[in-house]
């Protein structure tokens, strides 16, 4: 039985899984580093099942496993690529000493051209994992809006002199499609629609459907005028009629109707009567003076509506004609302010909002 590799890497054909698989096969031809690969399928969304979670709980890709250090996990390409350089380039080969002046001098895509105009590669002058780590971005430039990389001489030279060194990549990527086709698809599809986005319905660019007249638009349907020209008959025969022609001039058929006459039509009677309540009956008197003692009397204790209800009238005649004083009106609204507020203090936080908004609709309608 033969021995484990000691990295195990699952991964996809992506950029980031790309990057690794890269450096994999770089430390593999300069020391001989095995390493086994798995290819994770995201149609089954196996990157969210509980056996890779526990590798790495951010359920991405790509993650390699040590087998050397006790199946220890590493994800996040950045880190991987620091992870295999620290413990398997153990000359050097593709990485800088920290302290030295050309690891200070960071690349960037916005910068490529700049930093490629002197020299050969990315960081120093020989082949490193910053040329790995750019390498299958810039290999997506159409994804981006590049169609060509002519306009950048610098960069394409670069990217072919990596392309040259024919690394060698695990044989699944080249079963996938390259990430630069994906915009040529959407280019084709974008270009094939009419017109993106839809014009409204009821445009003169998209005008709205009117569904055929099933009788008008039928081919064996006959249209017959009548002399007198006030009824139109259209006839459509079933299907199992003999001939598509048939006329009928009896004037009971639901199909032959007359015109009916212009005269006047008695309405309906109302569904309710025209006052909802019988008027109250005219108030005496000697039932206004009666009102009038009472409510001078004790205005707390007679109110309106004590009064409407004693004496079988409306609050509104009572405060019509026993009106209270300026002085005793403006002393029962600040009572009532006082209580209203008392209230008001009692209210949560939620119920104050609700009530200020109930407010400013009153306020605004």
């Amino acid at each position: 039985m033969s021995k484990p590799a000691p990295i195990m890497l699952y991964t996809v054909g992506t950029p980031n899984g790309r990057k690794v698989s890269v450096f994999l096969e770089e430390l593999k031809a300069a020391y001989g580093l095995e390493y086994e690969w798995k290819k994770i399928d995201f149609s089954k969304n196996e990157q969210k099942d509980e056996w890779f979670i526990k590798l790495n709980p951010n359920g991405r890709i790509p993650t390699i496993v040590d087998r050397t250090r006790g199946d220890f996990p590493v994800f996040e390409t950045g880190a991987i690529l620091l992870y295999l350089q620290q413990y398997y380039d153990k000359e050097g080969r593709f990485s800088f000493d920290p302290a030295s002046k050309e690891a200070s001098k960071h690349a960037f895509w916005g910068v490529l051209e700049i930093r490629l105009k002197d020299h050969e590669y990315l960081v120093g002058e020989k082949f490193s994992i910053a040329d790995i780590n750019a390498y299958p971005w810039v290999g997506g430039h159409k994804f981006v809006g590049i169609e060509t990389l002519d306009e950048f001489p610098s960069v394409k030279r670069w990217f072919d002199k990596i392309a040259s060194l024919q690394i060698k990549i695990i044989s699944m990527f080249r079963s996938l499609p390259s990430i630069a086709s994906a915009p040529a698809f959407t280019r084709t599809y974008a270009t094939k629609l009419n017109k993106w986005p839809r014009p409204k319905p009821g445009t003169a660019e998209r005008p709205a459907y009117h569904a055929p007249d099933p009788l008008v638009n039928n081919p064996q349907a006959v249209v017959t005028a009548l002399p007198d020209e006030d009824l139109t008959f259209i006839h459509r025969p079933p299907p199992t009629a003999p001939s598509p022609y048939s006329f009928t001039t009896n004037p009971v058929s639901p199909l032959l109707r007359p015109r009916q006459p212009k005269e006047e039509v008695p309405l309906p009677p109302p569904s309710r009567p025209k006052y909802g309540k019988e008027p109250l009956p005219r108030a005496s008197a000697q039932t206004i003076l009666e009102i009038k003692r009472l409510r001078a009397l004790d205005p707390d204790r007679y109110t309106s509506g004590v009064l409407a209800r004693k004496f079988n009238v409306t609050r509104g005649f009572v405060q019509a004609i026993a009106a209270l004083k300026k002085s005793q009106r403006k002393a029962k609204r600040r009572e009532q302010e006082q209580i209203a507020e008392a209230a008001r203090g009692k209210w949560s936080e939620k119920k104050t909002t609700l009530m200020l908004i109930k407010a400013k609709r009153r306020e605004l309608w």
